[in-house]
């Protein structure tokens, strides 16, 4: 199954290894130009991958469990929904192209190539992913053999025209890159119109009929219910290869164009993984639709042995002929010494790439996608990116020590995602249930308790980022640093003195919130770690912050993905005990957030202590904050404290409220919260960059630009927060299904969830216009703001809703709505007053 799949993969890298064969003959120019188009349709054509994943588990279970027409019905509705994706892809694709080249950073001669090859291309998309189904359909009806040879046949097309269409040979016009265009597009064309007429011939395994009425819509939604994880995680390694792309851009178009070449190079490698891995993904699919377990397991291993020997094989090869095969791109002799290293440095990768693929692939194929996406997000950013980063910018390596990066960060992934797949949750059912509902009630409690009194975190680090953003933008980077270290210092005595004071009382507070004795004894084990810890958690809060007010956003982003990949690699690894690792449980989920807030807070007071940061603090050296510098943060400060304080009593209440229906249902409004959370904590990160902004604009006496900040910060966090909303509307029920495996709970988790979501650009809003107040130093109208919202809208409404007209949670939840929507419009009254803009700090 695996060796037809692999060759039909090898065969489609030879598209753009034979434009770019061709194209190199012209000059480095168009060869970079055509890596910067492939990372750019590599991120639009994302939807293929969420409809390509949902298809494979889809049709090889319909055809194990029998095949007939639901295999055939499966297969049509591929191919209909990514003809269609594709084509509005392609003409949004159209539109971004000349934006999203600027951003890439590439030198306008590239860019200009890049655009004319990329409009035929982007027009063709829809044939472009179906081609890819193609592959995917004869492999699952058992005849990958067909699929090789219709790939023969599409790159045999595209090889025959290159040279013709691009140098005009005989009667054909030179076209250069364009001409490139066409072949591929032709290509790609071909090989979906033959596999479309060899599957609908009476010989195929599965006879698809390709009428367009009535359209497969409950095989379509299927399809993409299971595949979107997977192509979520796509979308991450597509836009991680942009970020890589114009990270090498700024070392010109040359080194461009060589990555380029070592990548499409190298992609024979990977199709070899992909290959492998597809035929493999097929053959799970096959032999769980017959409950054939053991045969599943058996497979996947065999297929991760295969497709690291042939890695193995494959690097020997590129070590040894590495200079031969950059020779038939380039044959300046500086340029062909580069590239060979470019070659073996990359090439290293490979082998745990291929250990992933496969592992991803077993997943994909058990229709289990949402552990591979994560962890495959979380890899891209946290380690692939992040290693690069690290050896090519920080240290100043050069792109050898981004391509070094590279490898390192793909065997460290490879090697933590190994330890989760052998504990076979992939061999289950879909959408195997996480965690138990005791747990996530236990946190639910705990993290409104402790939230409450993180209250001093707020009023420190509200009441430091105006003064520090002021003072940055007035010029004075000595009073900058000293307010910087005197946040820090609040935030670590204050709060590692009130987290010993709370940690000593939870004994007595968590009894008060009546909840079952086991979820009490777990929320009882998390404080243990967190409230202890309340100090470096602040701690870690403002380094963020730090950043953000002096200019550094990209720091202070970066910080935040250090902190969430640390602790999403520790959290499975401490509570299910894989590998060395003991099983901890909750304890585990506890240690892996302290370890991550620690590691925040280290990594960038070091980062502030170096010539990257715009100033350099000397953390134990003369002159000291003064007494007056406190002060100062707490009086900016206290207004927001107060605020928050107000607002989170009130979540402890209304959790206390969701509790008089039991465990279950707590843990249910904790995961809502949690996912709802994920979206806001995002949005508050952009906005507290817009609070640092209008600060420095006040601290520098602009007024207007300030105001066209604040209002850009509403507009832009209430769009972003509708979008997100509408997400969590249209895939509530499969989100929920990532945290429970009970029906029941998936029903009320996705109508609490919808509930929450129509509030959100409304959330959006508030935030934005509170985050303007706290840049300015005005925080007592939005206190107010915020103790009405709280005990005059959202407690009274959730009461009422919930329990005096018996509405139960779900009511609860729609008082909770109504509440904060209220808040937002109000939020944006008081910023279009104008107050905060005659404040004085």
């Amino acid at each position: 199954m695996g060796l037809p799949s692999m060759a039909s993969f090898l065969l489609l890298n030879l598209y753009e290894a034979v434009n770019i064969y061709w194209l190199a003959k012209i000059g480095p120019e168009p060869v970079a130009a055509v890596t910067v188009f492939g990372a750019f349709a590599w991120v639009m054509t994302f939807p293929n991958g969420i409809i390509g994943s949902g298809s494979v588990a889809m049709i090889s279970r319909r055809f194990g469990q029998g095949g007939g027409e639901p295999t055939a019905q499966a297969i049509r509705a591929t191919f209909f929904l990514k003809f269609f994706v594709g084509a509005a892809i392609g003409l949004i694709s159209l539109l971004v192209l000349p934006f999203a080249l600027k951003l890439y950073g590439t030198a306008p001669d590239v860019a200009d190539l890049a655009y004319r090859y990329g409009i035929l291309n982007s027009i063709c998309f829809g044939f472009l992913m179906v081609s890819f189904s193609v592959y995917t359909a004869f492999r699952g009806v058992g005849r990958p053999q067909a699929g090789m040879w219709i790939s023969v046949i599409g790159v045999a097309v595209n090889m025959i025209l290159d040279p013709l269409l691009i140098f005009g040979m005989g009667p054909f016009p030179e076209l250069g890159i364009v001409g490139a265009s066409i072949a591929n597009s032709i290509g790609f064309a071909t090989v979906a119109m033959v596999g479309a007429w060899e599957l609908s011939r009476p010989t195929s395994p599965v006879v698809v009929k390709w009428r367009v009425r009535p359209l497969p819509w409950p095989e379509m939604k299927q399809v993409i219910r299971i595949g979107f994880p997977s192509g979520f995680s796509a979308l991450s390694f597509s836009l991680m290869n942009s970020v890589i792309v114009s990270l090498f851009a700024h070392y010109g178009t040359l080194v461009v164009a060589l990555f380029g070449m070592a990548q499409r190079v190298l992609r024979f490698g990977h199709m070899v993984n992909v290959g492998l891995g597809l035929g493999m993904g097929a053959l799970v699919g096959q032999s769980l639709g017959a409950r054939e377990k053991e045969n599943a397991w058996h497979t996947a291993r065999v297929a991760i042995k295969l497709a690291m020997f042939c890695m193995g094989v494959f690097i020997l090869l590129i070590w040894l002929f590495s200079e031969p095969l950059v020779k038939l791109f380039f044959s300046d002799p500086e340029t062909v010494a580069h590239g060979k290293w470019y070659l073996r440095i990359l090439v290293l990768a490979l082998p745990f790439r291929a250990a992933l693929e496969m592992m991803t692939n077993a997943y994909n194929g058990a229709g289990l996608n949402l552990p591979p996406t994560l962890f495959g997000i979380v890899m891209d950013w946290g380690l692939v990116l992040l290693s690069m980063l690290l050896l090519g910018r920080w240290l100043d390596w050069g792109p050898y020590g981004m391509l070094a990066g590279y490898a390192v960060g793909h065997l460290v992934g490879s090697a933590v995602f190994y330890l989760i797949f052998r504990r076979g949750n992939w061999l289950v059912d879909f959408w195997l249930a996480k965690v138990g509902t005791e747990p996530v009630a236990a946190v639910t409690v705990l993290m409104t308790i402790y939230w409450t009194m993180m209250t001093f975190n707020i009023i420190t680090g509200v009441g430091s980022n105006a003064i520090i953003a002021r003072r940055f933008g007035e010029g004075v980077m000595q009073g900058s640093a000293i307010a910087i270290r005197a946040a820090f210092l609040m935030k670590l005595v204050m709060g590692t003195l009130i987290g010993l004071v709370a940690w000593l009382l939870m004994p007595v507070i968590l009894p008060l919130m009546e909840v079952e004795p086991a979820v009490e004894a777990m929320a009882l084990q998390y404080g243990h770690w967190m409230f202890p810890a309340a100090g470096v958690v602040g701690c870690s809060y403002s380094v963020y912050s730090a950043f953000r007010c002096i200019g550094m956003p990209r720091m202070a982003w970066w910080m935040q993905l250090i902190g969430a990949g640390t602790n999403m690699i520790l959290d499975p690894l401490l509570i299910f005990g894989i590998g060395p690792f003991p099983v901890l449980g909750i304890v585990g989920a506890a240690i892996g957030a302290v370890t991550s807030y620690i590691l925040v807070m280290v990594i960038g007071m070091y980062v502030l202590t170096t010539h990257r940061s715009p100033i350099c603090i000397r953390w134990f050296h003369k002159p000291w904050p003064s007494m007056d510098e406190f002060k100062q943060i707490w009086n900016i400060g206290w207004p927001v404290g107060l605020n928050i304080l107000s607002f989170s009593m009130a979540m402890t209440f209304s959790v206390r409220l969701v509790t008089h229906y039991g465990t279950d249902v707590v843990a249910i409004f904790g995961a809502a919260q949690r996912v709802m959370h994920f979206g806001i904590m995002s949005m508050v990160g952009f906005t507290l960059g817009t609070s640092a902004l209008v600060a420095q604009f006040l601290g520098a006496k602009e007024l207007v630009r300030s105001w066209i900040a604040g209002v850009h910060s509403i507009r832009v966090a209430g769009y972003v927060m509708l979008a997100y909303g509408a997400v969590l509307f249209l895939f509530a029920e499969q989100i929920v299904r990532a945290f429970f495996g009970i029906e029941s709970s998936v029903q009320l988790g996705a109508t609490l969830l919808r509930i929450m979501a129509i509030s959100l650009p409304f959330a959006g809003i508030h935030i934005g216009a509170e985050t303007v107040f706290e840049g300015a130093g005005h925080n007592r109208p939005m206190m107010l703001l915020s103790i009405a919202h709280a005990w005059l809208l959202m407690v009274p409404f959730m009461y009422v809703f919930g329990i005096t007209f018996e509405w139960g949670p779900v009511g609860m939840i729609w008082g909770a709505t109504i509440a904060h929507s209220l808040g937002g419009l109000i939020a944006v009254w008081l910023f279009y007053r104008g107050s905060w803009l005659r404040v004085t700090v």
